[in-house]
């Protein structure tokens, strides 16, 4: 179910309403609108979060450790800058996140519930928590794990 129409139903109101409190028209009843933010606080939805297209976000995230981290280390830059090359002949765009500070988990929540299509975790020991919890909020694609198609089979499984 869409976040857009799970604010509606929780609101009592239709995904127009919704999306006319999102873009701020003037056209809803102070009532209607005050129904619609209640819901999108009671399900813990920004008005950010429900902007985007209904193609996706054409975004993913990356959180890694940079800055002094980084410095000495050029296999975290090579990792950047590959990501970023192959999501640019995609269209897309990344969302980078300093883990330095144990701040995986956050910062993967955040991205997730901010609607990164995939996310790219380069971190130590401690980003397992961080990704067992993306892993809770949606289906990952991990490079240890075959791809699964529509079907539920791996990728190319006949």
């Amino acid at each position: 179910m869409s976040k857009l129409l799970e604010v509606a139903k929780l609101a009592g109101v239709s995904k127009a309403t919704v999306s006319r409190v999102i873009n701020h028209s003037d056209t809803v009843s102070p009532g209607a609108r005050d129904k619609v933010l209640e819901a999108m606080r009671a399900l813990n939805f920004h008005m950010q979060e429900l902007r985007r297209s209904p193609d996706g976000s054409a975004v993913l995230g990356l959180v890694m450790p940079f800055g002094k981290e980084i410095q000495g280390n050029s296999f975290g830059i090579d990792i950047m800058a590959g990501a970023e090359e192959k999501a640019f002949e995609k269209e897309y765009m990344i969302l980078i996140g300093n883990s330095v500070g144990g701040r995986e988990s956050v910062l993967t929540s955040n991205m997730v519930n901010r609607g990164v299509e995939g996310l790219i975790l380069l971190s130590g020991g401690a980003g397992k928590g961080a990704f067992r919890d993306a892993e809770a909020q949606r289906d990952p694609v991990r490079p240890d794990r075959p791809k699964a198609g529509r079907d539920g089979k791996p990728s190319g499984a006949r």
